[in-house]
């Protein structure tokens, strides 16, 4: 059984850099704004009610005071869920004390008693897997019917259908990404929906479905470039991993979303940096 941890709260604000993902443990609130999400991981009961909470960071800030916890700071293009499903969740308090918010939270617990054992090429693996943590968390907490803040059973608003399906529609893709023949057509049909009806449901969410799927691709290949125990494999071979037939197209769209193309993006993300 793991012992339980006492956090010093003298030792204040500390950070993890994990890629593009950055945990800062005890930190003051609000943070700086930036372009993503906070999301405030609890190490200690009395922190939000034993609660993970959401916040936007340029719209909503934070609370005031010391967290006694840890804040995951994530761009918002990294989180391969619907901004508007994660809209939602926005300021709740989001039940962390059993399944994946458990896992996510002894996960965030184990990292910051690991911190100084960390190497620079630890960062990018740990921040996959804490990604995958957290999406996997908000993505459960966005399904529950009955969560902290609904003040009674019977004024819950039935679950949106075209929405459920809209995730598991997202849920496949992201599943499926290493395919080079998936594309509207095949997601439509294992769905058993038309192609024009899947169109809608992405144009709802303000995209299409061809731009969410490259959008995807391009990050998983980003991440796969960043990692320094895949430095051996070729950028086309990255590619194709990720359902790029053609490297050239690949090359271009890469360079179009991060400003570089993949050969330079892969020599700076690489290079040596501290973890802490």
């Amino acid at each position: 059984m793991r012992a339980q941890r006492w956090i010093d709260f003298r030792d204040l604000e500390r950070r993890i850099t994990l890629g593009p993902i950055q945990v800062v443990i005890n930190p003051r609130l609000p943070l700086e704004a930036d372009d993503g999400y906070q999301i405030l991981v609890p190490l200690t009961g009395r922190t939000c009610g034993g609660q993970v909470v959401v916040h936007d960071a340029v719209t909503r800030g934070g609370a005031a005071g010391l967290l006694e916890g840890a804040v995951a700071r994530v761009p918002k293009a990294l989180l391969p869920l619907p901004q508007e499903l994660v809209e939602r969740l926005l300021g709740r308090g989001l039940p962390d004390t059993g399944g994946v918010g458990a896992l996510l939270r002894r996960f965030v617990a184990d990292l910051v008693d690991e911190q100084e054992t960390l190497r620079p090429a630890d960062g990018p693996r740990l921040g996959m897997v804490l990604l995958d943590l957290l999406t996997a968390f908000l993505a459960v907490a966005a399904e529950t019917p009955d969560g902290p803040d609904r003040p009674d059973r019977a004024t819950v608003v039935p679950p949106d259908p075209r929405a459920e399906l809209t995730l598991r529609i997202r849920a496949y893709i992201q599943e499926h990404l290493p395919d080079p023949e998936l594309g509207p057509r095949s997601v439509a049909a294992a769905h058993h929906i038309s192609v024009s009806y899947l169109h809608r449901l992405f144009q709802d969410a303000g995209t299409t479905v061809a731009a969410w799927i490259r959008g995807l691709r391009l990050d998983r290949a980003r991440r796969d470039l960043t990692d320094p125990v895949l430095l051996d494999l070729p950028v086309y071979a990255i590619a194709g991993r990720w359902g790029f037939v053609n490297p050239a197209d690949f090359s271009r769209a890469f360079r179009a979303r991060y400003g570089l193309p993949p050969k330079e993006f892969r020599l700076k993300a690489v290079s040596p940096r501290p973890v802490a």
